[in-house]
């Protein structure tokens, strides 16, 4: 039951004041500074950082970061209940921030941080309290603002990371050459079953298999082999990431080429739309400046195919779209992809970054930030299409629960068959694929990027004359002739066509942000306007060389379609260049469109293509990247699918959840990496424990003990410890103490404690002395170690115990009357 208003304040024997109902009895074994050095370490001291802290601990937190000093350059944004903002001491200080969840998202915004975003340099951390869910809020928030945080980096990535999208945008300039526009309201009235990636696809595949004809199909290409496995050929497959693996996880889906239509984003890799031989469409801009042969973009271009496809479900003018392996989230077992994938392969994953969603089938399954990010996205395209005729349903138990996304089972939905086959409809409407217009397509091309090369010949020039200035004038940066030539070089560029200025300027934005940046992590900004206008235009510079460049690469890919199509190919020209484009398979593209030239070639050059054909064959079965779904799995995979499970582990337990700490020990008791074992133990001995089992549970975490872990063993060692004190087996707590204190020096007090308990004195007087020797400002541990002394009768003990707690602190009320006490 969750408590409305804290209860008062408690201080430790560490002198430390915080909320038990928020803090439950974290600080009480324990002073603050000890547990957080335990929890953060140097985590939380990274420079020129900023971080987003859920929770204060009571005020501790802030008090803590305080006293060890704040590093250069950082900011720390504490996100606190309002309850409990209320209650605590808000220290007045540079580099701490306080904010209610409420009023978060306006605070980031509002303390532009940008620079911090581009450097990667945000982090998110929960304080103990929001870990540990003692006070029931922070369940909740703490989930939600991580999905907040994490919408606001991929926000502003998004708007103004370009230069991944511009640069696959001109590599792609020939293959954009139809617009997916032509395709939309072709199927109204239908059903389109869109297949997505999640562990759900196979409950849908036996329905699909029954009523394929009555439907279309639209895949996401990264399903393309388990497709191929049960005999499903998609109508439409769907593509979007610009990164090279996305080509190793989709690397079958060259096998639909003539069946299915690519519906792509302009920016999708290279390496997928340069080597697909089949027809495709295109959503998206050709230039990504204004241009009369630009074409408007109608839907949403992510953030995960899953979203593009079902944009493109809508456009094509389906009435109802069934999603099958749209999850959104994790299944029960963990795992996060469906059958036939890389994914599925490694196994469960388990990561310390995975936040929870609610499903259809009621129960929490966790889910990584960034596709809880694309499911919010999904449920207002669904309330979008809602509004135009189009219901979104998904009949998955274990997909996340979407407010605009109606849940229901397969059995009950209901089918307008189509009339023809939607691959018939689809190819009546493309337009001819042939030499004359590729050819025509390429020679508009060209002479756009001849345009745009000209306009930004001219403003790198500027930017030259502006950099050559800053080197004229660098001792005499107040110099009149200084500011009148920066200012015609101003206004020159305010001449030039300004959608290029700015789109010069955010190809690479990250270099002007940390500019910024820079100054902040040396601790503020110490340069001078001189110097920051200096910098600036060696950026701009930098970037209108880099932007000139690609337009020239971009040009020359072009002249080699255009090549490809002509009388008479220069075959090693065509070579070099499906080379330098890490693109073999256009090699075979080439010798289906030209069979003729193909043949009059020599058997050496046919041998040459053969090989790049090989070379193709080659990489879909190993990938850019080595993620395909056949290449060898490696421990370091494992290892990072693992990476969370302990924390997984811990929080079930913690939350006495004896089912999903079951379900945990079923998926690692069959991984095949030696790290699952103690985990496994630890689940199961946790399990034990909480079923009331202490034998079961001493014996799993004593198999714990075999691992190299330094955090699991540490674990074992501390249930261990403290299950023995619960049931009275205290020289085996104390054992386990032992082991803890000897190679975990923070608990060298509770040692001593248990010691003393046991009537161990002489050992008990040496790890107290051991402990303070470590932690010698904890005062409220010195002033029992001399009353310990004072009932041993060694009074010089207690004496020299009292005298030191006034040596540190002269007016220590209780030192001073225990000192007299002594006399």
């Amino acid at each position: 039951m969750k408590i409305q208003e804290p209860e008062p304040f408690r201080a430790n024997r560490f002198g430390d004041r915080y909320l038990p109902g928020v803090n439950g009895e974290c600080f009480e074994q324990l002073g603050a500074e000890t547990v957080f050095a335990q929890q953060f370490g140097a985590d939380l001291f990274c420079l020129g950082t900023f971080y987003l802290v859920i929770g204060t601990d009571s005020g501790l937190l802030p008090r803590y970061l305080l006293r060890k000093g704040i590093p250069k350059g950082s900011c720390y944004l504490f996100v606190e209940l309002p309850e409990i903002l209320s209650r605590i001491d808000r220290l007045d200080s540079a580099g701490i921030l306080y904010a209610t969840p409420e009023d978060c998202r306006k605070m980031l915004g509002r303390l532009g941080i940008n620079e911090y975003v581009f450097a990667d340099k945000v982090r998110v951390i929960s304080s103990c309290a929001a870990e540990d869910c003692v006070w029931e809020g922070y369940r909740e928030t703490g989930r939600r603002l991580r999905q907040e945080v994490f919408r606001f980096i991929w926000d502003t990535k998004g708007s103004l990371d370009l230069e991944v999208f511009i640069r696959r945008q001109l590599e792609n300039l020939a293959e954009n050459r139809v617009s997916a526009n032509l395709l939309r309201g072709m199927f109204r009235g239908k059903t389109a079953v869109l297949l997505a990636g999640g562990p759900s696809l196979d409950d849908v595949i036996p329905w699909l298999l029954e009523h394929r004809p009555q439907v279309a199909v639209i895949a996401a290409s990264r399903v393309s082999r388990r497709l191929l496995e049960v005999g499903i050929t998609p109508d439409i497959l769907v593509s979007v990431d610009p990164k090279p693996v996305n080509f190793d996880v989709s690397s079958d889906m060259f096998q639909f080429e003539e069946d299915a239509l690519l519906v792509a984003n302009y920016h999708l890799s290279p390496c997928i739309l340069g080597q697909w031989g089949g027809r495709a469409s295109v959503w998206g801009s050709l230039f990504s400046w204004d241009s009369p042969l630009n074409r408007p973009a109608p839907i949403s271009l992510g953030p995960t195919v899953t979203n593009v496809a079902f944009d493109t479900a809508v456009e094509l003018g389906f009435s109802q779209i069934v999603l099958a392996g749209a999850d959104f989230c994790h299944s029960r077992e963990g795992f996060t992809h469906a059958a036939a994938s890389r994914e599925r392969a490694i196994g469960a994953r388990f990561s310390e970054r995975d936040v929870t969603m609610e499903t259809y089938g009621g129960w929490e399954a966790y889910t990584h930030p960034n596709y809880a990010l694309a499911a919010r996205e999904l449920d207002a395209q669904a309330e979008r299409a809602r509004k135009r005729g189009c219901r979104a349903v998904n009949p998955a138990p274990g997909a996340a629960r979407l407010e605009h996304v109606r849940h229901l089972p397969l059995a009950e939905l209901p089918i307008e068959p189509l009339n023809v086959p939607a691959a018939t409809t689809l190819a009546g409407v493309l337009p001819e694929d042939s030499a004359a217009t590729r050819s025509r397509h390429c020679r508009a091309m060209l002479t756009e990027l001849d345009r745009v090369s000209a306009v930004v010949e001219r403003i790198g020039k500027l930017a030259e004359q502006a950099t050559a200035l800053h080197e004229q004038f660098a001792s005499a940066s107040d110099s009149a002739d200084y500011r009148k030539g920066l200012k015609a070089i101003g206004q020159a560029l305010g001449r030039e066509d300004q959608g290029l200025v700015r789109l010069i300027k955010f190809f690479s934005v990250q270099k002007f942000f940390r500019l910024s940046h820079a100054g902040l992590a040396k601790g503020g900004a110490s340069e001078t306007s001189f110097d920051d206008n200096r910098g600036y235009y060696l950026a701009y510079r930098e970037n209108c060389e880099q932007f000139l460049n690609l337009l020239r690469q971009s040009r020359k890919r072009v002249e080699t379609r255009l090549l490809e199509d002509s009388p008479a190919p220069e075959l090693p020209r065509l070579l070099a260049q499906w080379r330098a484009d890490r693109q073999p398979g256009r090699s075979r593209i080439w010798r289906r469109r030209h069979p003729a030239d193909f043949a009059a070639l020599s058997p050496e050059q046919q041998a040459e293509l053969q090989v790049l054909e090989e070379d193709f064959a080659q990489l879909r079965a190993k990938g850019y990247a080595g993620w395909t779904a056949t290449t060898a799995i490696t421990p370091g995979a494992y290892n990072w699918a693992l990476s969370g499970a302990f924390g997984r582990i811990r929080d079930a337990y913690r939350k006495n959840d004896r089912e999903t700490l079951a379900r945990l020990a079923g998926v690692l008791e069959n991984h095949p990496l030696p790290k699952a074992k103690p985990l496994l133990a630890l689940a199961q001995g946790y399990a034990a424990e909480l079923a009331g089992d202490n034998d079961a549970a001493l014996d799993d975490y004593q198999r714990v003990l075999d691992t190299e872990d330094e955090a699991l063993l540490e674990e074992a060692l501390r249930a261990i410890a403290f299950l023995c004190l619960q049931i009275g087996a205290l020289d085996d707590a104390l054992l386990a103490l032992e082991h803890l204190a000897g190679r975990f020096p923070a608990y060298l007090l509770l040692y001593a404690d248990g010691l003393k308990v046991s009537g161990r004195a002489e050992e008990a007087l040496e790890a107290y002395a051991s402990y303070l020797e470590q932690v010698p400002q904890d005062l409220g541990t010195m002033l029992n170690l001399g009353g310990y002394y004072r009932k041993l009768g060694i009074d010089e003990g207690a004496r020299l115990m009292f005298t030191h707690v006034l040596e540190v602190e002269p007016t220590h009320p209780v030192a001073r009357k225990l000192l007299k006490e002594l006399g």
